[in-house]
């Protein structure tokens, strides 16, 4: 079966399970995929039959890259005891940021039925709202209910003044130091470097971040450009870009710095994992990185 007929296959099994279409439909595509008529009717009925009366509605939430077990044990949780009639199937994804989001787009473009729920980074809702790939949830999300949130994760869910998604978590990158090594943490990136190249020996990396070209490196380069005093965009106008600036440079010109110094040349090749792994592993004196990392590092 090439990849196009089983993401076909893959949609109506979706359905049929979740009621979401008939039986005779269901057989219909399933010959036209190129099955036949009598694997089709066992598939049919391995499925559930489709669309009776109290059959379980089956939702498929497919998220970012979990290896902490925490999706999987809140997803086995509600499956055994929730009262709707609801049973959750949780698809775990890539760890590249690219890799979910490729997944996200041939599947959306695709109009398939694959997915219900996703779990998508702060940078998406409007470019998903923007191609019609979302469900408006402004009337179906009491605002009195929203106001319990953040405001900023809230604004980041909003698109032309329509609620598109629902905040599930906040994360934020986080500089893990060595205690061993280190006594307390740096105040600033310079404060780092100097710290990190006086213990050079202690360790074979200073400084581990995302230095791969993909979303990872925006997000530190980020962090560093705020650092300094600057911004991507005018805070006072979001269609204007301010990140050629001074500070902008100045960011820059430091973590240029670091590559070959404080942190090796292959660090343009990492990205989340590589990091944890060498700072967990005791190879590197700094790391950035999310939060994730800290529950895996005690384990």
């Amino acid at each position: 079966m090439v990849p196009k007929q089983r993401e076909a296959l893959d949609e109506i099994i979706v359905k049929i399970r979740a009621g979401r279409m008939t039986r005779r439909t269901f057989l219909e595509r399933a010959v036209a995929i190129g099955l036949t008529s009598s694997v089709a009717g066992s598939l049919l009925e391995a499925c559930g039959g489709g669309g009776s009366s109290g059959q379980t509605t089956n939702i498929v939430w497919q998220t970012e890259n979990d290896n902490s077990g925490t999706y999987p044990a809140l997803v086995d949780n509600y499956n055994k005891t929730n009262k709707d009639n609801v049973h959750v199937t949780w698809h775990n994804g890539p760890s590249g940021t690219g890799d979910i989001l490729t997944i996200y787009d041939n599947t959306l473009r695709a109009r398939s039925g694959s997915i219900d729920v996703m779990s998508i980074d702060v940078v998406y809702p409007a470019e998903f709202a923007s191609n019609g790939w979302t469900v408006d949830l402004s009337s179906r999300w009491p605002a009195s209910d929203r106001a319990n949130y953040l405001q900023g994760p809230i604004k980041s869910c909003t698109y032309n003044g329509h609620i598109v998604a629902a905040p599930m978590r906040t994360d934020l990158g986080v500089l893990y130091y060595r205690k061993d090594i280190v006594s307390t943490a740096p105040k600033t990136y310079e404060e780092m470097t100097s710290m990190a190249k006086s213990h050079a020996s202690k360790a074979k990396i200073g400084y581990a971040w995302q230095g791969s070209q993909y979303e990872g490196l925006v997000c530190d380069f980020s962090e560093v450009l705020h650092g300094y005093g600057g911004d991507v965009l005018d805070p006072t106008d979001a269609k204007k870009v301010i990140v050629n600036s001074p500070q902008g440079v100045q960011a820059l010109t430091e973590m240029v710095s670091w590559v070959g110094t404080i942190s090796p040349t292959s660090i343009t090749t990492f990205t989340e994992e590589p990091c944890r792994q060498a700072f967990q592993n005791g190879d590197a004196i700094f790391m950035r990185n999310w939060p994730y990392a800290y529950s895996l590092g005690n384990d």
